[in-house]
């Protein structure tokens, strides 16, 4: 099932309910496109999965029956989001296929890094 034109922004409707976000939001930026200072993109993407880790189940509820709504998904060749979550929350969990060493860990965080920040700076920017 394809979303076609619904694929994810940072600035998706669903993240404009997110507290965080009107936290980080009310900062103050010397332009749009910017944030007012450099970001600590591991601290922003550690407070987000807090945050999210933290929503009692009748907020969660909520979000999902809007995203629901909305369509919302990765892109267009992914399911709508809430159908996968749905689907893993059905499944049992198993042991990972594949692990990494800590040094191979290391190398995929620094190779993420810079895509990391940039999605952080958008997210912030808004």
């Amino acid at each position: 099932m394809a979303c076609g034109g619904n694929a994810f922004r940072p600035d998706a409707t669903a993240w404009h309910d997110l507290p965080l976000r009107a936290k980080i939001h009310s900062r103050p930026r010397t332009n749009r496109r910017e944030p007012a200072s450099t970001p600590d993109t591991g601290l922003l993407w550690q407070e987000l999965r807090d945050h999210l880790a933290g929503l009692p189940p009748l907020e969660r509820d909520r979000l999902m029956r809007r995203s629901r709504a909305a369509g919302h998904c990765v892109d267009a060749t992914h399911p709508p989001t809430h159908l996968r979550i749905a689907r893993l929350a059905t499944r049992d969990s198993v042991p990972a296929a594949v692990t990494a060493t800590p040094g191979e860990s290391a190398a995929i965080d620094a190779e993420l890094a810079p895509h990391r920040a940039r999605l952080a700076h958008a997210f912030l920017a808004g």
